[in-house]
């Protein structure tokens, strides 16, 4: 019964002398841009065009095999 009133006790000293933090408000930060000039020979969004040099092309290194079928049959006749 000691232990609970000693516990109860730290616990009521606690919560009634500890404060609450409290964080301090950041200022307000207002950033003000300039206008800046924007010159150029186009007069449409679609900008630059591009030239992309083609991929390259190149046969497949996957061989298919042309014999599998009379392995196939071969492994079913043991079956």
């Amino acid at each position: 019964m000691r232990k609970t009133w000693t516990i109860l006790g730290a616990l009521l000293v606690t919560l009634t002398f500890s404060t609450a933090a409290f964080a301090q408000d950041e200022p307000d930060t207002t950033y003000d841009f300039d206008d800046d000039d924007v010159e150029g020979s186009y007069r449409s969004p679609l900008g630059d065009i591009l030239v992309v040099r083609p991929g390259a092309s190149h046969s497949s290194l996957i061989q298919p095999r042309a014999h599998f079928v009379p392995e196939l049959m071969k492994s079913i006749e043991t079956i």
